[in-house]
């Protein structure tokens, strides 16, 4: 009975994989198109649902690119900035209040992350936002149960996610005009920024090795 509230967790996400997968397939297109259907207050749904994003267990990749889609890449920047800004302030603060009621023995991986945030918090998370070498929502859990102050964590997350949320607006805006120049160049800035982790821990790697 221990485990009952990670469990039903687990359950709930898969439910909602099953419904995205078999029912709803959600794609950029439709959810710029259920977003641009409030109208005028299309931007402010898009960030209240992107802020609320990590609760409902949807891509953020999904989510950005729909946003450039629907409002461009400029617009489509801004808004994400702040729905992104706004959902790694909600699962920071959710793992200050309530973090340590659930997670009661860390993974030497979190407690690791945990340290270094604590002691380096502002450079770390800086790092891990624009290297993603753990997801965003592992590096905001962990930062909220650090001693990481809040408004350090803010002003890095911000900073940090800057280049990754251009690119993939700038891919998003240019799905609706097929593959051409502009979604190339997009695609290829998105590999990169893909290839970034990958690239980090292997170098990592290297330098643990030769020293």
């Amino acid at each position: 009975m221990k485990n009952w509230k990670a469990a039903l967790l687990i359950l709930f996400a898969v439910t909602l994989w099953l419904l995205n997968h078999h029912y709803f397939h959600f794609t950029p297109g439709g959810v710029r198109d259920a977003i641009l259907s409030f109208g005028v207050w299309a931007p402010a749904i898009y960030i209240l649902v992107y802020t609320i994003r990590p609760l409902l267990f949807f891509p953020a990749s999904i989510l950005c690119l729909a946003g450039g889609l629907a409002f461009g890449p400029v617009w489509g920047t801004i808004y994400t900035l702040f729905g992104f800004t706004g959902d790694s302030i909600l699962v920071f603060l959710l793992a200050r209040r309530f973090g340590n009621r659930f997670i009661r023995s860390e993974h030497p991986q979190l407690a690791m992350w945990k340290e270094r945030l604590s002691r380096h918090g502002f450079w770390t998370v800086f790092t891990l936002r624009l290297i993603p070498v753990i997801p965003f929502d592992v590096t905001s859990l962990a930062a909220g149960l650090s001693r990481l102050p809040f408004l350090p964590y803010v002003v890095s997350t911000v900073l940090g996610t800057i280049p990754v949320t251009v690119a993939y607006s700038y891919l998003g805006s240019s799905l609706h005009a097929g593959i051409g120049k502009q979604f190339i160049v997009a695609l290829v800035i998105v590999l990169l920024l893909a290839l970034l982790p990958l690239w980090w821990m292997k170098r990592r790697a290297k330098n643990s090795v030769n020293g």
